[in-house]
């Protein structure tokens, strides 16, 4: 297991590592006394089905605080946190429960749903959610007291900016109607740099709701960062003065 997949390169521009990005390949292996085991045949049934994060989480805490007084033989669905959202991988998922993003629920950036995408041709609407990311990049460096004698502020480079809506097949139908979900992709304008991603939600009235994540840098950036101390930052930062 990982933490996160390659973030750059060739190989995060195929299908398969913009899911692994943030959902790295998990390979799990039991013990050979559960090989024929009912947890054993649960794990299989659910590998099946949407896994999360919360899941793994869930999955932990089960091996080491409930599993072992039963000597790991209980499948029972059990609740392990007040919103629902973990279920242990050694146990049957909650009955009735769809297992999708929006029902469990799941942030859009880590959603494994294969959803379509459609390039959004609007340059207003592009521009403007170009602009809105690079000021909450600026927001998050300010949150951590980082000034722009510090790192350059960013800036969208317009021509750079794409932006990409997810589209989603009606059931039983052969229409395919738009979400209000998109991926926004931009290069940093000089003397900032970096070429950046994220996840953004509109309301109805075309308002932000909400950020997917704080915005990955998807190229290579090296030491760009290191005049910042905190190590989750400094893909956002690019140094005024680099060290």
């Amino acid at each position: 297991m990982s933490d996160h997949g390659l973030r750059f390169g060739k190989e995060a521009e195929t299908p398969t590592g913009r899911h692994d990005v943030n959902n790295p390949f998990l390979y799990v292996v039991l013990p050979n006394r559960l090989k024929d085991s009912e947890i054993y045949k649960q794990v299989v049934e659910n590998s099946k089905e949407l896994v999360t994060h919360f899941d793994l989480h869930a999955t932990f805490s089960d091996i080491l605080y409930e599993q072992p007084s039963t000597n790991f033989t209980n499948t029972t669905f059990m609740r392990f946190d007040e919103k629902g959202r973990e279920s242990s991988l050694l146990r049957k998922f909650e009955e009735g429960v769809v297992r999708n993003c929006k029902n469990l629920p799941i942030p859009s950036a880590y959603c494994l749903c294969q959803y379509g995408k459609k390039k959004v041709t609007d340059s207003r609407l592009t521009e403007e959610l170009g602009d809105h990311v690079a000021k909450f990049i600026n927001g998050i460096l300010k949150l951590h007291r980082i000034s722009n004698s510090t790192c350059h502020r960013i800036e969208a480079e317009k021509k750079s900016i794409l932006v990409q809506q997810y589209t989603l097949e009606n059931q039983g139908s052969s229409t395919v109607s738009h979400s209000n979900v998109y991926d926004v992709e931009f290069t940093a304008a000089a003397p900032a740099r970096g070429r950046f991603k994220t996840v953004v939600k509109l309301d109805g009235h075309g308002q932000i709701m909400e950020y997917g994540q704080i915005p990955e840098r998807i190229d290579k950036y090296g030491d760009d960062g290191a005049c910042v101390p905190y190590y989750n930052i400094r893909p956002l930062c690019s140094c005024v003065e680099k060290k």
